[in-house]
């Protein structure tokens, strides 16, 4: 007969070793887990949105821009640096900065016989280059106020400085051609077109110096294959519609569209004086009018806002667009903030309803 002393002692150590055995192979199995990465889909989800939503290109646009009419007193007083000193940060940190010069940069040639004639002390490219300012569109209503002389000095000038520009130049090659820079290994393709030019005289030609004709379609998506062909993103800046309407018009949305679907990535409007919408086509950003910037005072408050617009591109193409507001007072621009803000991003909101806001962010549906 077995005692039942014997019989409980070895249950005991046989239970005491299958539990030791079970820990072992769960702190086996666990440290095994952790060196199997597609185990833990939690991590790997994650790993995919930061890979993701990792930016390749960071543009930064602002509207039109000049030191002429009331900002010139102030700048020969304060600088040329100062309009662009709340600024100068989220153009440095970008990396292209653009915006429409609205002005001639000279101190030669005659005013054209029209009611405003802008012309800006040659000095103001250096309050360009300081606040990192990397290339300009040329193509608008202004540039040629002083006539050819005062324009060739402005190419110059930008030149000189390592600004580079679109939308006009010395003949019709230079203004329609694409300005191209290479970023973070992508090609970058730069247009520019006016859709606002007070005479045919003003068109670039093939032995005489202008701007680039916005008012033939075909000739702006001509453009826009091209670059697009050798570019990974093509950008479209273009000179357009309606003086303080708040809203751009049907054509304009009419052209927006067909530029993207010809091959445009981004395309970014200007003239209005005044911030309209912005909208998501097939996935790429317009902006219609991002209004004045350093520009004289408007007698309409709305006139007075702005803002930089920020396009981050990551490794699959898609894009997200930061607004940052501003103010426009006393020749310069500064950073809105508060109510204030909230007004301009308020705005916004309202009228850009083809994507998702998250506060200033705008992103695609």
């Amino acid at each position: 007969m077995v005692d039942n002393n014997w019989i409980n002692i070895i249950l005991s150590r046989g239970l005491r070793l299958t539990g030791v055995f079970l820990t072992l192979t769960l702190l086996a199995g666990c440290v095994f887990l952790d060196y199997i990465p597609w185990l833990q889909p939690e991590e790997v989800t994650q790993e995919i949105e930061e890979t993701a939503s990792d930016t390749v290109l960071r543009l930064a646009f602002a509207g039109d821009t000049m030191g002429a009419g009331k900002v010139a007193p102030i700048l020969e007083e304060q600088g040329y640096m100062y309009p662009f000193e709340e600024a100068r940060p989220y153009f440095e940190e970008s990396d292209l900065a653009m915006v429409n010069l609205e002005t001639a940069m000279s101190d030669r040639g005659d005013a054209e016989d029209k009611a405003y004639a802008f012309r800006t002390h040659p000095d103001f490219v250096k309050g360009l280059d300081w606040a990192g300012i990397d290339l300009v569109s040329v193509a608008n209503n202004h540039s040629l106020d002083y006539g050819v002389v005062a324009f060739l000095d402005t190419l110059d000038e930008l030149q000189q400085h390592e600004i580079g520009y679109v939308g006009g130049g010395v003949n019709a090659e230079e203004a329609y051609r694409e300005q191209t820079y290479e970023v973070n290994g992508q090609t970058v393709a730069f247009l520019g077109f006016s859709r606002v030019l007070p005479d045919v005289s003003w068109y670039a030609r093939e032995d005489q110096p202008g701007l680039a004709s916005g008012y033939q379609e075909e000739r702006i998506y001509q453009g826009i294959r091209q670059a697009s062909a050798s570019a990974d993103l093509t950008v479209v800046y273009i000179h357009w519609g309606n003086e303080m309407e708040l809203e751009a018009s049907d054509d304009q949305r009419r052209i927006a569209h067909q530029m993207v679907e010809e091959g445009a990535d981004v395309v970014i409007g200007a003239h209005p004086h005044v911030l309209q919408e912005l909208e998501w086509h097939q996935g790429k950003l317009i902006a219609y009018s991002l209004g004045n910037f350093v520009f004289t005072m408007s007698h309409e408050d709305i006139g007075r806002q702005t803002a930089i617009l920020q396009l981050e591109i990551d490794a699959e193409g898609g894009q997200k667009a930061t607004v940052s507001p501003f103010r426009i007072r006393h020749g310069a621009v500064w950073e809105a903030k508060g109510e204030e803000r909230e007004e301009i991003l308020r705005r916004l909101q309202t009228i850009s309803t083809t994507g998702e806001w998250q506060d200033h962010v705008f992103y695609p549906r």
